[in-house]
């Protein structure tokens, strides 16, 4: 049988060689635009033990900016991720993973570490008193995104301090969303949501590597500048 390392993370050891860390599991909750995209991310680094948690299946207007395609369509969204990953590395991979169709709450036993991509104020609520009550969680990695912006964010489940102050940066879900298209629907723009994951995933491996992430890590912003313009010049030189 062919190792995993020749089939994803032998270029990536230098890196991570997550072999050493497949006593953790990795818990992804939400699996949208941001969380199927830090999923790609770590198996293509080689991750050895994932946990996916997701009660959603995937819609024809998922597939533009998460990790699926028309042919999941209709497929849970964790369902679609070992198809996924069936098709780009075998069988031997899908072992690797575990799934849960489901939605995480307070009294979800989560061990290890957790990737935060929900999409709402309560889920997050959710995940960080789940990942409190198991005290099993050893950090919390959210991402939050905007149309051209995104904010990481990490916490140490035991350090009360940073769970207050997480717990403080939280809206209400009631409060209408102000990023909308002009059709009325919740603007989702693919490089914003994929930067993200890809920054989260960095954090997780920091944390991984170093045994928690330095304080001057904890709260990471990116601000993305516009990348989308009407007018300008072209490549051409014409206006």
């Amino acid at each position: 049988m062919t190792d995993l390392h020749s089939l994803s993370g032998l270029r990536s050891l230098e890196i991570i060689d997550f072999e050493k860390y497949e006593h953790i599991p990795i818990h992804i909750v939400g699996l949208g635009a941001v969380g199927s995209k830090a999923f790609e991310q770590l198996v293509c680094l080689g991750a050895r033990h994932l946990v996916l948690h997701d009660f959603d299946t995937v819609e024809h207007h998922n597939t533009h900016n998460q990790l699926f395609g028309v042919g999941h369509v209709g497929m849970t969204k964790v369902d679609a991720c070992l198809d996924w990953v069936k098709y780009k590395y075998g069988d031997q991979y899908v072992g690797k993973i575990e799934t849960f169709n489901h939605k995480v709450t307070e009294d979800t036993e989560l061990v290890g570490a957790v990737l935060m991509c929900v999409d709402t104020f309560d889920g997050r609520r959710a995940v960080i008193q789940a990942s409190i009550a198991s005290q099993g969680v050893g950090i919390v990695v959210e991402g939050r995104c905007a149309p051209k912006f995104f904010e990481v964010r990490t916490i140490n489940p035991f350090n009360t301090e940073q769970v207050e102050g997480f717990l403080g940066s939280l809206g209400d879900d009631s409060t209408p969303d102000t990023h909308v298209s002009i059709c009325g629907a919740p603007i989702s723009f693919s490089p914003v949501m994929s930067a993200c994951g890809i920054i989260m995933v960095g954090q997780l491996i920091s944390a991984l590597k170093n045994g928690g992430v330095a304080p001057s890590q904890e709260h990471l912003n990116i601000f993305m500048q516009p990348l989308l313009m009407v007018g300008g010049q072209s490549l051409t030189g014409e206006v």
